[in-house]
Parts: structure tokens; sequence; C-alpha cells
């Protein structure tokens, strides 16, 4: 038995356990379980052209991939493997889940991929779970679950919803939608005056809703969605996510940067693995970083509207040369 058909089957038992499941909530389980353990490829999003996009989307989607990763605590994959997993393991649990995947085009060479569900009595509706992600690490509502298929709005009601994530334990009375908690951020985050402010509580109080299990894609996606819920995109223009990273070897590692700015003030943060959420840190650390194989985009470099990259290139550039005479062989 094949590690995808092991791993089916652990899903099919848990959905027996509930013993009275319809297929929506069938579907609903499956999604949910899933949107846990996948997190988007990194390699997908700072692929540099179309011989990395075309090498990963190519070999997508098959069972030989899916074998390869199945086994792993957080699967790294884009959406054609989302949408393989979601119908293979339907089809095991009785549930007709097909994969919508549209030819590719001269203007668009890697379509994104979904599915269909098709009830027994015949209603149909899409589920994306790549849009999906974010929300359910984070433990949010849903927003790609049950698109009619006139993609105009929802099959499913808000509380019919809630309904099934209540029954599935996605929910419970103890530990609601995170999207509640962004009521709570917003209240605190009233009593502070400075925008530095506001994003520095906004940063550092999202821990019990940040799912250590997610990846880069996941915690961005969230961070712009509390962002825009707590605070407002009025002020969208003074902070900016850095799609930094460095390498261990060959293999890219993404690193969450972000700046926050007001007046001539400059303030950093970065995600914490250790901690599970985003701390401040301040410029000497950050070009340390710099010197030791952090690599920030070029637009910061060469666009006036970051005067404060040169100040810290500087920074990092000494720490670099002070390395080097650190490093430098003894010869007396």
């Amino acid at each position: 038995m094949s590690n995808l058909e092991k791993y089916a089957d652990s899903i099919i038992a848990k959905i027996q356990e509930y013993g009275d499941l319809s297929e929506d909530e069938i579907v609903r389980f499956i999604y949910l379980s899933l949107g846990k353990k996948i997190v988007f490829d990194t390699d997908w999003l700072f692929g540099t052209g179309d011989d990395d996009f075309g090498e990963i989307y190519y070999n997508s989607g098959t069972e030989e991939k899916a074998n390869n990763f199945i086994n792993e605590d957080k699967w790294s994959i884009i959406c054609k493997d989302m949408a393989f997993i979601l119908s293979y393991i339907g089809k095991k649990a009785g549930v007709n889940i097909e994969i919508e995947s549209p030819c590719p085009s001269r203007v668009n060479r890697f379509p994104h991929v979904y599915n269909k569900v098709t009830r027994k009595d015949g209603k149909e509706y899409y589920i994306d779970l790549f849009g999906d992600l974010s929300n359910i690490h984070m433990n949010s509502r849903t927003d790609f679950f049950g698109s009619r298929i006139d993609f105009k709005g929802n099959l499913f009601s808000r509380d019919e919803l809630e309904k099934m994530d209540m029954k599935l334990g996605y929910i419970t009375k103890d530990r609601y939608y995170s999207d509640d908690y962004f009521d709570l951020l917003k209240y605190h985050i009233s009593l502070f005056e400075s925008f530095s402010d506001k994003m520095k509580f906004l940063l550092e109080n999202n821990s019990p809703y940040i799912d250590s299990n997610s990846g880069y894609s996941e915690r961005k996606r969230y961070i712009f969605n509390a962002f825009n819920m707590v605070i407002g995109m009025g002020d969208m223009h003074n902070w900016e996510w850095m799609d930094s990273y460095s390498f261990q070897g060959t293999k890219l590692i993404p690193k969450e940067i972000i700046f926050v700015k007001e007046n001539n003030d400059i303030t950093f943060f970065e995600y914490s693995e250790n901690d599970n959420n985003y701390k401040q840190i301040d410029k000497d650390e950050l070009a340390k970083k710099m010197a030791n194989g952090l690599y920030i985009p070029d637009k910061y470099k060469f666009s006036k509207d970051y005067p404060w990259y040169s100040d810290l290139k500087k920074k990092a550039d000494y720490y670099r040369r002070q390395r080097r005479v650190e490093d430098a062989p003894d010869f007396e």
C-alpha cells in the first residue's frame, strides 16, 4: 500500500468516527484536514523564470509526487498537488471531487488548478484549497469553499458553514473563528495614537492565532488581512513586507522582515519561529543579518522612496569587512 493510500485511509477512518456526515460535511472535513497540513511552495513564490515554474508545475499533481511528501509534517506544494489529493481522497471517501484544470495557453502557461464537487443530487460547487490555506491555518472563516458554478456567491450560508465547522471540531464554543479576535485587537489598537505603536501591537499580539505549522505565504496573507481588518488600508503606504531570503546550501529560505515608517523613523520586525510571533529588531541587528547572507530585494537599493536603505547597507558592509578581518589567518 502506498503512502498516499495509507494517508487517505487514515482520513476516511476519522470520517467514519462521526458516523453520520453528509456529502458536504465529508468534503469539508477533507478540505480542512488537508489545509492544516499544506503550505504553499516557496520555491514557486521565489521562482525566477519560466524554467523554474515549469519544472515545478509539470511535475506536480501526480501520485508519485504525493507519495514522496505525504509523510512529511508539512507539505510544501502548489495548487495542482492540492487539487489532486483532494480529488483522490474524496473519491476514496465516496464523494465526487473532480479536478478543474484549465488548459495552458500562451497567455497563461501555468493556469490555476482547483476542484469541483458534484453531489448525488446533481448540485455542483467549486472548492479552492489554495485560496483558503491561510484562513484554515489561522482558524478563520473560509472564503473559497462552496463557490457557485457561475461564481455568483456561495452555495452555503454563513450559518451553514458554521454548523459544519462546529460539528467537525474546526471551531468550538471556547475557540471560535480567529476573525472575532480582530475585534479585540481593534479595540486595543484604538488606545494607541501613533501608527508605529499600532503596528507594533498588531504584529506582536497574534501568536494565539498564528498556526505554528503555517508557512511564509500563509502568514503573509494573514498579516495583510489582519492589518486591513484592524487598522485599515488607508495606512498601507506606511509599512511593507520585504520579500527577503537567505540560503542554507542551495536551499532558499524565505525571511519575514517587515518595516514600519512614521515620519523619518523606521522600525523593523522579523518573524520568530521560537516565539511564533513577530519581534522588533534594531537596524544594527538587521545589518548583521545582511552581512551574514540575508538578501533584501534590489528595489530598496535603487529607489529614492527608501532613504534608510543606504545607511543600512553601509552598516552591513562594515560588519561584512569586520568578519573578514576576524576570519583572516594569523601568520605570526
